[in-house]
């Protein structure tokens, strides 16, 4: 789960958790990490951080769908994935995967002047459930 506030005009994540379950079991928090250059839009990257060291996770949306009730703002959002893991630190140097996932997640955007729903700007509030499923080696 990732939660994040664009109350201040950014978007900013306050509160992130995974629970693994498998090869690597526990709680974990995800980092956003910022692009490399040359990354197409539809890559994202993250960090997975555990006790035990970090998983650089790679990101890529296969399809993406949004809406936004005009008359309460409240926004939708569906993403289908493709993550690999890439290395990372400590324990995870070495590590190795590939899953297929989803993100599901619900908002409320901001209002433009005219009383529209504002589709630019961050949500003021998200909650983004991740899930996938995937093989890892380490």
């Amino acid at each position: 789960m990732v939660l994040a506030s664009g109350q201040s005009g950014t978007r900013t994540v306050f509160s992130t958790f995974l629970v693994a379950d498998g090869v690597v079991s526990g709680v974990v928090r995800i980092v956003e990490v910022p692009n490399r250059t040359g990354d197409p839009d539809s890559v994202s990257r993250d960090d997975l951080v555990f006790r035990e060291g970090r998983m650089h996770r790679i990101n890529t949306n296969k399809s993406f769908k949004a809406s936004i009730n005009p008359q309460t703002c409240a926004a939708s959002i569906t993403i289908h994935q493709t993550a690999a893991i890439r290395g990372g630190t400590a324990r995870f140097s070495r590590a190795l995967g590939r899953f297929v996932g989803d993100v599901r997640g619900r908002g409320v955007a901001r209002r433009n002047s005219n009383g529209d729903c504002s589709q630019q700007d961050a949500l003021l509030l998200e909650v983004d459930l991740v899930s996938a499923t995937g093989t890892l080696s380490f």
